[in-house]
């Protein structure tokens, strides 16, 4: 649900996040895991979209601290959902020496500053 500001998207009644982050979670991660960034909010179950998927929900939980019940709804999903992807990203960085790669680059590039400048 938007609100009133269209950079603030409303995932519950009292917390609200710049969509700006979740998109370029979402553009980034697609982008890494060759996916369609649309894709990443459907039911695909094709292994580079539920990778990039897992990931963007790695980060609005780690690095956005967003609550898992608002990650479920921002990607509609439910919360046990979100949890499984977080749990099995954190075991995937462990074993898969190739997600691993690609995770560490997303991350790396989200938290590179030069995305994190409004640029218009």
């Amino acid at each position: 649900m938007i609100s009133g500001d269209e950079n603030l998207i409303e995932y519950t009644n009292k917390h609200k996040i710049k969509m700006n982050q979740v998109y370029l979670a979402m553009t980034i991660a697609s982008t890494k895991f060759d996916a369609d960034p649309l894709l990443i909010m459907s039911k695909s179950r094709k292994a580079n979209v539920v990778a990039a998927r897992h990931t963007v929900m790695w980060l609005m939980r780690n690095d956005m601290k967003i609550h898992v019940c608002g990650v479920g709804r921002i990607l509609k999903r439910s919360h046990a959902s979100v949890i499984h992807g977080v749990k099995s990203v954190n075991t995937r960085v462990v074993y898969d020496k190739h997600f691993s790669k690609m995770f560490n680059e997303v991350i790396s590039e989200y938290k590179n500053p030069i995305y994190m400048t409004n640029n218009g």
